[in-house]
């Protein structure tokens, strides 16, 4: 979502920095606080842009019900790509792109979900009880 917020406010600034950033950072304050609406205000209605910019009003509009991100940190989730994108790197680079190796994707999804099961520590209680049984 920041991502596409600061590419909209770079284009609508056309690049100054003391512009833009001050904007995102109000516009992406807005949408994560649930403000979804006040966001939208700060937009025009329509607009033509080039093709390299989205449409955040559009953007926004198609993927409302996936940006409630009050509910998602009251519930604990994690909000942004920084997580994730760690725990690909942890899980999956670290054992799936060793030199040599070729995965199918039922052997890779096998290795991956033990992979996850070891790094939220919870191999000793969801794993060992099955190794045992």
């Amino acid at each position: 979502m920041k991502e596409n917020i600061y590419a909209y406010a770079k284009h609508k600034f056309a690049g100054n920095e003391k512009e833009y950033a001050p904007w995102a950072e109000t516009f992406a304050d807005k949408i994560e606080k649930g403000k979804k609406e006040e966001a939208l205000r700060l937009l025009p209605e329509e607009e033509k842009l080039p093709a390299n910019v989205v449409n955040l009003r559009t953007y926004i509009n198609n993927n409302i019900d996936k940006i409630d991100y009050p509910k998602y940190k009251e519930k604990g989730y994690f909000v942004g790509s920084g997580a994730i994108e760690s725990a690909n790197k942890v899980i999956a680079q670290r054992r799936l792109k060793q030199a040599g190796m070729r995965w199918g994707v039922p052997g890779a999804q096998a290795v991956l979900s033990l992979r996850a099961k070891v790094e939220s520590q919870r191999w000793d209680s969801d794993v060992k009880p099955l190794l045992l049984a």
